[in-house]
């Protein structure tokens, strides 16, 4: 654990991002509060997609070594938090706390949901510009939260993004559109055809999942196409 650990968090000083703290096997980290980097959350997604590359290729030597496949989810939000010294009069830390940091992690435990590795909040997305190729994942409303927030999934930077990519982000856009249209068949048809092309996408499984299921019980006329996360 300590190795992964130092690998991780070499990826993440590499990016400029502050580590607060580690929570078991997880990392916090922030960027955009001791000095100024107005592309703080561009630094934090891309951190988030070295993560995965970092460990992809010291994988198979830590499988090796400990006969553990490891794999690394990553929640990314942007926003205002109170960040400072916190703690008792016995002991103070550093941190921050806040609204934005909870939905950051909710947002890491979603991965279990959808199958993905790096989920990011709408206030992070809207801030990435062009820099990074991303798919909305959902409509989702996390644990202990009444309004429902859009995630999305950053697929490449994208300087990185080919063309198959590019054409892949725009399928599954479409696909989205139908399903959230009400448009079951059609949706399933669409993603069916993503899922063709990319076969171990786990998350338009899940969407082929939700279509058939809306085919045989469709949903209230008051669906709003929210998903409800029970668990953290």
């Amino acid at each position: 654990l300590s190795e992964y650990l130092s690998e991780m968090t070499e990826v993440i000083l590499q990016h400029e991002g502050v580590v607060d703290k580690y929570i078991g096997d997880a990392i916090m980290a922030f960027w955009g509060w001791r000095e100024s980097q107005p592309d703080h959350p561009i630094r934090a997604v891309r951190a988030a997609l070295a993560l995965e590359r970092r460990l992809a290729e010291i994988r198979p030597r830590l499988e090796k070594d400990y006969g553990v496949r490891l794999e690394v989810r990553a929640g990314v939000n942007s926003g205002v938090a109170v960040a400072g010294n916190l703690g008792s009069r016995q002991k103070m830390a550093v941190t921050l706390m806040g609204d934005v940091v909870n939905l950051a992690s909710r947002l890491e435990g979603a991965n279990k949901a959808y199958g993905t590795h790096l989920l990011v909040g709408e206030d992070t997305w809207k801030r990435l510009g062009d820099s990074v190729v991303c798919r909305e994942v959902d409509l989702l409303r996390v644990k202990g939260k009444d309004r429902p927030v859009r995630v999305f999934e950053p697929l490449a930077e994208s300087e990185s993004a080919d063309a198959r990519l590019r054409a892949f982000a725009r399928a599954w856009e479409e696909a989205l559109a139908e399903y959230r249209g009400r448009n079951f068949a059609s949706a399933r048809s669409r993603f069916l055809e993503i899922g063709q092309d990319y076969p171990k996408d786990p998350l338009t499984r899940v969407y082929v999942e939700r279509c058939e299921r809306y085919l045989s019980e469709p949903p209230p006329e008051a669906w709003d196409g929210v998903f409800v996360l029970t668990s953290k």
